[in-house]
């Protein structure tokens, strides 16, 4: 299911693990939002907008 939604929003999945009882890695990356990129710049990097940068989400 994940993986559906995140294609349908042009983007990918990844998934990693070391073995059976370790841990394992999901990763999505997605495009930004099209308003968003065109006005990226210095001052929208200052104020919280993302700019590219990984986001690590534990649970």
């Amino acid at each position: 299911i994940s993986h559906q939604i995140i294609q349908q929003h042009g983007g990918e999945i990844e998934a990693s693990s070391e073995g059976v009882g370790k841990d394992c890695v999901f990763t999505i990356r997605l495009p930004l939002h099209p308003m968003i990129s065109m006005k990226t710049n210095e001052s929208m990097r200052r104020d919280g907008v993302p700019s590219g940068q990984p986001l690590l989400v534990s649970a």
